[in-house]
């Protein structure tokens, strides 16, 4: 019987790879040519400087973590893995960031924009805070090496 991290790692390599799709198709919206003369809001260089270095952050975070996922399993290494998961999540934040970003410039006010970092840091966030904690680390990854 295979261990419960092997099952879910190939789905996570998928993940993260679609995951670095998604941050490459925001980067593309930041930096598209538009017409934002008609966007009144405040800070929209800094909107387009922040949000492009997220989106790129992103897509680098989300290639480490498929490739921790790999050697994880090339390996046989459970730890490889929860580190995997750690690029993943930070990799997530910076992904919705960036769509923060996105739906300020085209036009969002400030607190509706906003609401894409709400999930960012109450679930990934968490989970991140969660993992840097070295008892709870050792639970999970000893719940995770478990066969199914």
């Amino acid at each position: 019987m295979a261990k419960r991290w092997v099952n879910g790692s190939r789905a996570m390599v998928t993940v993260n790879s679609l995951f670095a799709g998604f941050s490459g198709a925001l980067l593309v919206a930041i930096l598209r040519p538009t017409d934002r003369s008609t966007v009144t809001t405040p800070f929209i260089e800094y909107a387009i400087v922040v949000g492009s270095g997220l989106a790129v952050l992103g897509v680098i975070l989300f290639a480490i973590a498929a490739e921790r996922v790999t050697d994880a399993l090339d390996e046989g290494e459970v730890r490889k893995y929860g580190w995997s998961m750690q690029f993943h999540n930070v990799g997530v934040m910076c992904a919705l960031g960036a769509l923060s970003s996105v739906l300020y410039l085209y036009g969002w006010t400030l607190p509706y924009c906003a609401l894409p970092l709400v999930p960012a840091f109450f679930y990934w966030g968490k989970d991140l805070w969660q993992m840097s904690g070295r008892q709870y680390r050792e639970a999970y990854l000893a719940r995770i090496d478990e066969s199914e």
